[in-house]
């Protein structure tokens, strides 16, 4: 896995790409800009969906220069994040000025970066159907075996589809469709507190409702990649997928009334797809542009949250694009998927280079459309779910896995495809990835997790404290611990088998910790030295004030008043009196 993230998303099927009228790649009459916290004080209360523009004081007359219409932050669910609060979005009327916005908005005080906007589209073309060669291919029958001789057929493992629409109903999906145990349907109450509201079954971020279903003729792209990682499996209905019986979460991220192929509000569904903590997040899109800093602060903040972040290299194959980077796919923290034939040859339409981790079958593949359908598409856009959903049938075998294990595993365990002479001119930077993925040996892979004695770790949220407060340590070992033993230096508890035990300290110092992770293969000891410290009391004298003479700052002036204890004011000058205090 060479760069295990740094990919780009993108769509899927040969080469239709939309004709913007500025730059082709980018969105006509949008902009990213990131602000600081402290420049976005004032519209900080404000409906984050559409920011009075009259509010935005300290850009308020480049707003009118080129006739902004709305503002508003597209990423403002991420509100424990450190960056993306703070990007706003702009929509603007003067679009061939977009050059002369950026450089005059970004020389703004308070303004850290100013970008363009990516266009990201899923384009897919129907072909003759064919029905099951691709999960041959990759030998999914064993790797099935492997996940159902101990977890008989049941996952709870997640597999976000981010991508236009999916349609939930659909009697091959139903059955594998996740549903928020902490929602209450139909209440109109956030109920878990995520900040959607009845996000029962997926979220559609494009029009900030829970409706995920396609609503005009031809938006199936989200629902054919959804049967590809996950339709039920073993059900005698339509088709099987390679993920078995993995939890589906469908986040639609195209408007109701928009274009059936474009993407425009992917990012926010990866956020969705973050704050939901789906395992894998599947994106069968993206586009030829630039790296945007906006759009790889969504994929950290995914990355960060424990997701696996897998997009499509893109389908520019034959075009002067083909070896050019594409985004999302690009970018660092994620894993890109090219398409190859029956024949492990690369498709035609795919994009190659060394930015690529992996390569899947993407012709020819039967699944899931909406209203009751099925249809044979190609893409690179079908290759990326048959990664993701791979990637959830191995954590359904070995759930505690890491996101860099998942990721080894498929690459280390591919088949070489480089020894076919079609792909052998790609072989230099290894720009079809690690080669075609093998199911059966990256399932085997997963397995032995199963057997590694833990890797001892934790940490608690605060390592300053005062005397007899309580703070809580948290188990963040690898490998499944069963069995904990703490000891906290001078602490009270000195000892605990809790996985999450709280413990205070009584006297002021420095103190170490230590877990010892146990589980039937073993166990490891994790020591953190002088990882607590403890806040001695600060001597005053019985009256307010200062301790001694030497610890008054410069410029403070002491007074005593009533015969009292001295007092001290800070001198900052002149004033009718003859000095002034504050």
């Amino acid at each position: 896995m060479k760069k295990i993230l740094s990919a780009i998303i993108i769509c899927l099927c040969f080469n239709t790409i939309f004709s913007q009228t500025v730059y082709r790649h980018q969105v006509d009459g949008e902009v990213y800009v990131k602000f600081t916290k402290a420049a976005l004080k004032d519209v900080s209360k404000e409906d984050p969906n559409n920011i009075p523009l009259a509010k935005l004081v300290l850009v308020n007359k480049i707003l009118v220069k080129y006739g902004v219409t709305r503002a508003y932050k597209p990423f403002y669910q991420a509100d424990d994040d450190a960056k993306l609060p703070y990007i706003l979005k702009f929509e603007f009327s003067q679009i061939a000025k977009v050059d002369a916005f950026i450089y005059e908005i970004k020389n703004i005080s308070g303004i850290e970066y100013a970008e363009k906007v990516n266009l990201n589209i899923a384009d897919v073309t129907p072909n003759d159907p064919t029905f099951g060669v691709h999960l041959t291919q990759i030998n999914a029958q064993n790797a099935w075996n492997v996940f159902n001789s101990t977890a008989n057929g049941n996952s709870n493992i997640t597999v976000a589809i981010v991508d236009n629409a999916v349609d939930r109903a659909h009697p091959d999906l139903a059955g594998n469709i996740y549903t928020n145990p902490l929602e209450i349907a139909g209440n109109l109450i956030d109920d878990d507190g995520n900040g959607y509201v009845d996000d029962v079954n997926g979220w559609d971020a494009a029009d900030n409702d829970n409706n995920t279903i396609p609503t005009l003729i031809g938006m199936n792209h989200g629902t054919h990649c959804a049967g590809i990682a996950g339709a039920n499996t073993n059900n005698g209905v339509g088709v099987a997928s390679i993920g078995w019986n993995i939890k589906i979460i469908p986040v639609k991220c195209q408007t109701d009334a928009g274009n059936t192929t474009s993407i425009p509000a992917g990012y926010q569904g990866i956020i969705y797809a973050a704050k939901i903590k789906a395992k894998v997040i599947s994106c069968s899109w993206g586009g030829v542009g630039t790296a945007s800093s906006a759009e790889q602060s969504v994929i950290d903040y995914a990355w960060n949250r424990g997701c696996i972040v897998i997009c499509a290299a893109g389908n520019d194959g034959g075009t002067p694009n083909e070896t050019v980077l594409h985004y999302p796919a690009a970018y660092n923290n994620v894993y890109c998927v090219a398409s190859v034939a029956t024949n492990n040859v690369k498709s035609g339409f795919s994009c190659r280079g060394t930015w690529v981790d992996i390569a899947a079958p993407g012709e020819s593949i039967m699944s899931t459309t909406p209203s009751s359908g099925y249809m044979s598409f190609s893409g690179t856009s079908m290759a990326t779910p048959l990664v993701a959903g791979l990637a959830g049938l191995m954590l359904s075998k070995c759930p505690f896995m890491s996101q860099t294990d998942v990721l080894n595993c498929i690459s280390a365990n591919a088949v070489n495809i480089y020894t076919i002479a079609a792909n052998s001119t790609y072989s230099t930077g290894l720009q079809l990835g690690a080669g075609r993925i093998e199911a059966f040996a990256s399932m085997n892979c997963a397995a032995t997790f199963l057997t590694y004695a833990p890797i001892a770790n934790f940490f608690s949220l605060t390592q300053n404290i005062c005397p007899n407060v309580s703070i809580s340590f948290i188990d963040s070992s690898l490998y499944a611990p069963t069995n904990f033993t703490w000891t906290f230096q001078g602490g009270t508890p000195a000892t605990s088998t809790s996985s999450n035990p709280s413990v205070f300290w009584a006297s002021p110092g420095t103190y170490s910790v230590s877990l010892k992770a146990a589980n039937a293969n073993g166990n490891n000891t994790k020591v953190k030295l002088s990882y607590i410290t403890v806040a001695g009391p600060i001597a005053l004298p019985l009256s307010e004030g200062f301790q001694a003479t030497q610890f008054i700052p410069v410029n403070w002036t002491a007074f005593n008043i009533n015969n009292d204890a001295n007092y001290y004011a800070r001198v900052t000058g002149p004033t009718l009196g003859g000095f002034g205090t504050s």
